[in-house]
């Protein structure tokens, strides 16, 4: 059978077995899809999480410092904090205290409550890359410096929101006042998100972190952004902050992690997020791996039909009859199948039981020894 031939006989069975050919189809569109949806997912994450990366950098770390809250330890301070990452220059270039002082300035006699406040340090700006550690970028004037958070000055950078909309699209120089306190803008942040809204990403207030502890009310800091040296030293200097904290809490076997402190790196961060992407591409290559599967198998059934598909020829079935049958009139009828096994066992069973009597007829009764012999079964196949 040549190539010609093959491709009718698969046009043929395309058309008589309908739901074979749909089932087909639909198990090549779903293995597609997938490998598809796989290429797509797996370079649209890696672009992400490359991005985001990029952004705030892979050699932050994040100490997260709760305390015990019993009353009976003290947290940590941000002087001992500051401390510990001063005596490590080989592993530490810098560190600055987040500390959330709550929402809502006032600009003239309008009141904005949506407007939220960090207290930072002069370490979250980066001057060699004009950015800062959430990866913000300074558009106009200065970010906060040592001199600012030292002595606390009433200064504050403000996000391209509070700029255009609240200050008049020109900032540098106005006044804002956090609970009654007036602050001089020093500084605007470019836009950070695509859209700008009320409460968004660019409608933010900084200022020195011990102002914001001062708005606030608390004595202590419970996050620390810490920036390591390289990327080779985030292990070390995650090892030597693990230590200090432990130390501290008196924490010998290590259970008040997760409740009193912890210590988190970018790098941690990347590896789990790749992780993840892992098991999400083999979820999809399985399902790719099936769907192709099961369109391969269509595929193979189409292309060689079965004996019994219509379209084959009577004289490859061999229990077609024979005769001058035409190939025409042989191809477009319908071979008879073979005698099953059941037809074979009832004959059997209904012929061997007697085949005994005629030669046993001297010794049964005179009624049975009266009787012809039995016909024999008809020879097979019966139906010629």
């Amino acid at each position: 059978m040549n190539f010609t031939q093959s491709f009718k006989l698969a046009l043929k069975s395309l058309r008589t077995s309908k739901m074979r050919s749909f089932l087909t189809m639909l198990g090549i569109i779903i293995g597609v899809g997938a490998v598809i949806i796989i290429i797509s997912l797996g370079n649209g994450l890696k672009s992400m999480v490359d991005q985001q990366v990029e952004r705030v950098g892979i050699t932050q770390i994040y100490t997260y410092t709760w305390g015990l809250g019993d009353g009976t330890t003290g947290n940590v301070s941000p002087e001992e904090m500051y401390a510990v990452v001063e005596s490590r220059p080989d592993l530490f270039e810098g560190i600055t205290p987040w500390v959330g002082a709550g929402q809502g300035i006032r600009i003239g006699g309008e009141e904005y409550k949506k407007t939220s406040i960090y207290g930072v340090s002069e370490a979250m700006y980066r001057p060699a890359t004009g950015t800062t550690l959430d990866g913000g970028a300074l558009a106009r004037g200065r970010y906060l410096q040592y001199v600012d958070v030292a002595t606390q000055r009433k200064v504050c950078v403000v996000g391209a929101y509070v700029e255009q909309n609240l200050l008049g699209g020109d900032a540098l120089g106005k006044t804002v006042s956090i609970q009654g306190v007036p602050y001089t803008v020093v500084g605007v942040l470019a836009q950070n998100s695509e859209t700008m809204t009320e409460g968004g990403g660019d409608d933010q207030l900084y200022i020195p972190y011990p102002n914001a502890m001062q708005i606030s009310g608390t004595s202590y800091v419970s996050l620390y952004q810490i920036t390591a040296v390289s990327r080779d030293a985030v292990s070390q200097a995650q090892a030597v902050l693990m230590d200090f904290l432990r130390d501290f809490y008196h924490d010998t076997d290590g259970s008040l992690v997760y409740s009193a402190y912890y210590v988190q790196t970018m790098l941690e961060q990347v590896e789990l997020i790749n992780t993840m992407m892992g098991v999400a591409m083999m979820v999809l290559v399985a399902i790719a791996a099936i769907s192709l599967l099961v369109g391969g198998i269509g595929i193979m059934n189409i292309w060689c039909p079965s004996p019994s598909a219509p379209g084959r020829s009577a004289s490859a079935n061999p229990w077609a009859p024979s005769g001058g049958t035409s190939a025409a009139s042989s191809s477009s009828r319908r071979a008879p199948r073979p005698p099953s096994a059941v037809y074979w066992a009832s004959c059997s069973a209904a012929w061997w039981p007697w085949a005994w009597v005629p030669s046993s007829a001297a010794w049964w009764p005179p009624r049975w020894a009266a009787m012809p012999p039995l016909r024999p079964p008809p020879r097979f196949p019966p139906w010629r």
